[in-house]
């Protein structure tokens, strides 16, 4: 079921994410070498609840903090720690937060994205975010497991890469070809549209039920 929203509800959703695109950015300039990431989870929690909102992850299925803080190979979703983050270190935060009842996203994140990367060795049900990636338009390099259940097209719609040595080549052409990278983003939006769109989704299950209900 799709459920419309209201203009003001509208405004609503836009303010949640203009909230968690403020702590983002917030926290982007607060990491240097030295900081722990449990620093960063208390200074985002403190954001969050001065503005007014919630932290959506904090006691989500149990989960005790307010962001994910992934560092090198933990890739996505880590717990925030004691660590002192090193010079050279991958980091990666994620964040939500509730305001009046609606929770905002990441997409700017994803707007300021040159191409987005999903080096998995195992599902974890990201293949949402590459849909969203794909969706605004960004060239996903990723591994089967990234886009485990999607049904895309490899070299057309994404770059398919099985090792480290394949994805480090892949990231290097896409950010030295604008031109191939181009190209990708053009069929990434253009397959999201055509296969995962909120139309051709409530096309499929209407499909469904005249079918189950004879």
């Amino acid at each position: 079921m799709i459920i419309g929203k209201s203009k003001r509800e509208l405004e609503k959703m836009r303010a949640a994410g203009q909230l968690v695109g403020k702590v983002r950015e917030a926290l982007r300039e607060m990491v240097q070498p030295g900081i722990t990431t449990m620093e960063l989870d208390r200074a985002a929690e403190k954001m969050i609840r001065d503005a007014g909102a919630l932290p959506t992850f904090k006691g989500y299925h149990g989960f005790p903090y307010s962001i994910c803080a992934s560092v090198n190979e933990q890739i996505v979703h880590g717990f925030p720690s004691n660590y002192q983050l090193k010079e050279g270190d991958i980091f990666s935060i994620d964040c939500g937060a509730t305001l009046e009842g609606f929770v905002g996203d990441v997409r700017p994140a994803y707007q300021r994205a040159t191409l987005v990367v999903a080096p998995l060795v195992a599902s974890a049900g990201t293949n949402i975010k590459i849909l969203e990636a794909m969706g605004m338009g960004k060239a996903v390099v990723s591994t089967p497991a990234g886009v485990n259940g999607l049904d895309l097209t490899p070299a057309e719609d994404f770059v398919l890469v099985r090792t480290a040595q394949e994805m480090a080549a892949a990231i290097e052409t896409l950010l030295a070809s604008p031109a191939d990278r181009a190209r990708i983003e053009a069929a990434a939006r253009a397959r999201v549209e055509r296969d995962y769109s909120w139309d051709t989704i409530g096309r499929a299950q209407s499909t469904l039920y005249r079918e189950l209900l004879g």
